[in-house]
């Protein structure tokens, strides 16, 4: 062995056998697990559904607070000292107060409770009392609500790098921002703390004049080398342990209590000015995202003989056959008047990513090799590819249309149907 390679080992060695890098390959999964595990255990807290009593002196919110699968909202005709001091032995978790303005809208709410109000109630508390405050005033200055709420527009822009062949290819500007900072952070990390190793070793070695013995046989540069690349590779040890142990710690986790990290499926609520209208309700609008669609591109990696991570991909979504777009028209020109509005006619049920993917392998006759997808990597998927996260893991079903029952249209194809067509 070389000299730079006896400096390699020596120094790797060393340090691994250190309780400083023990501890510290012990304490990092911890933390880094705890970024996962923390925010489920605090959910748990909250999962009871809360009952919150009302006093509403200035009688605007009466009928607007509408229960949720965690909240139920009672109305009290009491006075609020009374409430204050009887809510507790009535059975309600929170007592809110709404006290009466005498020239204003009331902008103002406080939430009485014997322990911390979770930034979910709170938030869903404001949010009703500031939808119903604003129709209020635009009421009051003669500006129909709907009207407003038809004319917002979200707009959906994509970016595509157009190349010398003609090929289009979707272009990801904030990936690549995402990336640039989080590349440029680990590098400072790993620069700051194990670059401060080889500036701690080498001072070590000079005050004890070691050095001065080293030098005598070995090269400089072979001594620095040594060191850079021992430290390297500690470093990557270490970085590695972090990676495994906390897979590790998350999937165990995940085992022991697992309906904490998939959430439960849940209709997709359409708010006012974002609801499906139909037939009178023509003036309001859905909020849609423009989706090209990719069912051809997961048929082909669903039909390769590989295990795909989509067994926890339970996200179900509505989609449309092609079979019951026609049959959608066809309704649609049998119909006289045709009713106004706006129309999303939908499959009979919906269906989500990894039922699809067994489906497919079903009728190709394949093995239904499903793995979980690593729930460690789904913080980062949300963040950077987020389109590709929502149609993983996210639920999108699209309100059922009264307006579709004026013309007759049940939908008589599934999915599984269209895929087999498809196939």
């Amino acid at each position: 062995m070389n000299k730079t390679g006896l400096i390699l080992q020596r120094e790797y060695l060393t340090r691994v056998k250190k309780r400083s890098f023990v501890i510290m390959t012990i304490l990092g999964p911890i933390l880094m697990a705890a970024v996962f595990i923390v925010p489920m255990i605090l959910a748990m807290n909250s999962e009871e559904k809360s009952n919150i009593a009302i006093v509403d002196e200035t009688g605007v919110f009466a009928g607007k607070f509408s229960d949720t699968d965690k909240l139920s909202f009672t109305i009290l005709d009491t006075p609020i000292e009374e409430a204050k001091e009887d809510y507790a032995q009535n059975g309600y978790d929170d007592l809110l107060y709404i006290p009466r303005t005498e020239m204003a809208l009331p902008t103002s709410a406080v939430i009485y409770a014997k322990d911390q109000v979770s930034v979910t109630t709170k938030s869903y508390i404001r949010g009703i009392m500031k939808d119903e405050v604003e129709a209020q005033k635009m009421m009051a200055s003669g500006i129909d609500p709907e009207i407003l709420n038809s004319i917002k527009t979200n707009i959906n822009l994509s970016s595509f790098i157009l190349g010398d062949d003609g090929e289009e290819t979707k272009s990801y500007a904030e990936v690549s921002m995402a990336v640039g900072y989080v590349g440029g952070l680990l590098i400072y990390m790993f620069i700051f703390i194990y670059g401060s190793m080889v500036m701690r070793g080498v001072i070590e070695e000079k005050v004890s004049r070691i050095v001065e013995v080293i030098v005598s046989s070995v090269k400089p540069f072979q001594l620095m080398m040594g060191k850079i690349i021992g430290v390297g590779l500690v470093g990557f040890t270490q970085f590695m342990l972090w990676v495994v142990l906390t897979l590790i710690i998350v999937t165990g986790f995940q085992q022991v209590m697992p309906e904490k990290f998939n959430n439960p499926q849940a209709v997709e609520s359409f708010n006012q000015g974002s609801r499906i209208p139909g037939g009178s309700e023509a003036t309001e609008t859905l909020k849609t995202e423009e989706d090209p669609g990719s069912m051809n591109k997961i048929i082909n990696l669903c039909s390769k003989k590989i295990f795909l991570p989509f067994k926890n991909a339970n996200g179900k979504k509505d989609l449309l056959n092609i079979d019951n777009l026609t049959y959608f028209f066809k309704c649609l020109l049998l119909t006289n008047p045709i009713p106004q509005g706006y129309y999303y006619p939908t499959d009979n049920e919906p269906i989500s990513l990894k039922d699809i993917a067994l489906n497919i392998r079903e009728n190709k006759r394949l093995p239904q090799k499903l793995i979980n997808f690593p729930l460690i990597l789904k913080p980062f998927i949300k963040l950077i590819f987020n389109d590709l996260y929502k149609k993983l893991f996210e639920p999108k079903i699209i309100f059922k249309q009264p307006i579709l029952k004026e013309i007759f249209y049940e939908p008589k194809f599934s999915v599984s149907d269209g895929l087999k067509k498809m196939l």
